[in-house]
């Protein structure tokens, strides 16, 4: 973060706060899942998002994130599989 390319983006604040909401997803295999979704409006894209849902570690909603990933064959690390929900 302390590269130039990074300050110059940062400069350059093309991205507007984000917006927080947390919630329950029922899903029938795993049950309630806890997820934090932050939204990344980008000022000069309006119609773009990023939409990036997190669990806590350790939590049941993480758990329940790891046996659909068994489930769904994807080989990736729980936390990255985390941050990805």
């Amino acid at each position: 973060m302390k590269g130039p390319e990074f300050v110059t983006l940062w400069r350059d604040h093309r991205v507007t706060p984000c917006d927080a909401a947390s919630y329950e997803l029922r899903h029938p295999a795993v049950g309630p899942v806890t997820v934090t979704q932050q939204t990344l409006s980008i000022a000069r894209v309006p119609d773009q998002v990023l939409i990036v849902c997190t669990t806590p570690a350790g939590s049941p909603g993480e758990q329940g994130l790891a046996l659909l990933q068994h489930a769904s064959g994807l080989h990736m690390p729980t936390r990255a599989l985390s941050a990805l929900a």
